[in-house]
């Protein structure tokens, strides 16, 4: 894994915040240009109406700036104190036989956009459905209103909930896609790139024609004794105990860097901008870390290594085998060390 991180796709949680925003903010800026105009009329009932419109928007506005990321709860919350304005805006209109009125229709409007984004399409399509049925009802009892808007009005909501549908499924798609991307290239256990990501590296720094640089190099970390720990400990803290190293181990990285969990215990680290000496000494922090912070309910943890720089070698098969050698010769001569030469 980079220690300056690989580009992740963008979370769709994000994104639902930022159209919530907007709606909320939008709806606010509606309603307070309604109660102007209605203060400007002299029509005192439409202005209280229109003051409770920004009031109510006022308050989603609050609850999407306290949690930016609303949750199910939150957005439920919401899309009823958008209904219930918009219940306020209609309970208002049902004495008049005036006709429907188009902000009555563009509200209704609003408050299903907000359904459709922030609520599953089987909460939000009944709710939208219901309150069509109802305005429509109205508007069928009401001389004077504008069918043509108002049909136009349910085609747009009709269009917007098809799109609210449509949308969720690519995302739904492009999560899964995503997810499975990750199974690919990431070591599900501790978050790593796993060894495919870590073989393309090192192939395309080894590339013939240009010859591997002779900058980097290139370490093999076992944990040392991790079978005792599996066997007394069991399964589970040994996965806990390889977490805790990879975290240590990532900590010492720098941008550029690349740790790969190799298979079983072992890590490999790819170190950028480095001779053998400064590699020699990073890995010896590394190790040196590792064995002062200790994991509370476990014995002692070390590792011990092989480096190897890039030059060192023609291909990748044998810069591995050169750093494995060398880790056994760590191995054998008593562990917690780091070894990167022959002999």
């Amino acid at each position: 894994m980079r220690a300056d991180g690989d580009s992740a796709p963008a979370p769709r949680a994000p994104r639902l915040g930022l159209v919530y925003l907007l709606l909320t903010g939008l709806t606010a800026c509606l309603q307070s240009l309604a109660a102007y105009v209605c203060w400007q009329a002299g029509d005192p009932v439409r202005f209280s109406t229109a003051l409770l419109g920004v009031a109510l928007a006022l308050a989603m506005l609050a609850l999407s700036l306290r949690r930016p990321l609303p949750d199910l709860p939150i957005n439920r919350l919401a899309v009823s104190l958008a209904t219930l304005w918009l219940g306020v805006e209609t309970a208002l209109a049902l004495p008049s036989e005036a006709p429907v009125r188009q902000h009555l229709l563009t509200n209704a409007a609003i408050t299903a956009v907000l359904a459709f984004t922030l609520l599953p399409i089987r909460q939000s399509a009944p709710l939208v459905t219901l309150i069509y049925v109802f305005l429509v009802g109205i508007a069928l009892q009401s001389p004077g209103t504008d069918h043509v808007y108002l049909l136009m009005n349910v085609l747009l909501v009709g269009l917007i909930g098809f799109m609210s549908v449509y949308g969720r499924q690519v995302s739904v798609e492009r999560a899964r896609s995503a997810w499975l991307q990750e199974l690919a290239f990431r070591d599900p256990l501790t978050g790593l790139a796993n060894r495919h990501i870590a073989d393309d590296e090192l192939d395309t720094l080894m590339d013939p024609a240009a010859g591997p640089p002779d900058d980097v190099a290139i370490a093999v970390l076992d944990l040392d004794h991790f079978k005792s720990i599996n066997d007394t400990l069991g399964h589970v803290r040994g996965d806990q105990a390889l977490v805790h190293i990879a975290r240590l181990v990532e900590a010492h990285l720098r941008p550029g860097d690349t740790l790969a969990r190799w298979g079983g215990e072992e890590f490999l680290v790819i170190l950028r901008g480095v001779g053998r000496e400064e590699a020699r000494a990073r890995i010896e922090g590394v190790l040196e870390t590792v064995k002062v912070q200790r994991l509370r309910g476990f014995p002692p943890i070390t590792l011990s290594g092989g480096g190897a720089m890039l030059t060192e070698a023609p291909d990748r098969t044998t810069l591995l085998s050169l750093a494995d050698r060398r880790l056994y010769v760590a191995k054998n001569a008593g562990r917690d060390q780091a070894v990167w030469e022959d002999g």
